[in-house]
């Protein structure tokens, strides 16, 4: 789980802070399942390695 933060609607960097202290990762708006993300948000997701770091999968706002 984490919380949603630097939301940039315009360019679609969105990032979470992962609640157990790790880096924050990058949101791409197509993982986003149900409900848009506003900033501060909780969300419940899944991190995997991508080419350029850790990126969220399977997004939803609890």
């Amino acid at each position: 789980t984490g919380r949603a933060e630097f939301l940039n609607e315009i360019g679609g960097f969105d990032f979470i802070v992962c609640d157990d202290g790790a880096s924050d990762v990058y949101v791409n708006p197509a993982d986003i399942r149900g409900e848009r993300l506003s900033n501060g948000d909780e969300a419940d997701f899944h991190v995997e390695q991508a080419e350029r770091g850790w990126t969220a999968r399977n997004v939803r706002k609890t």
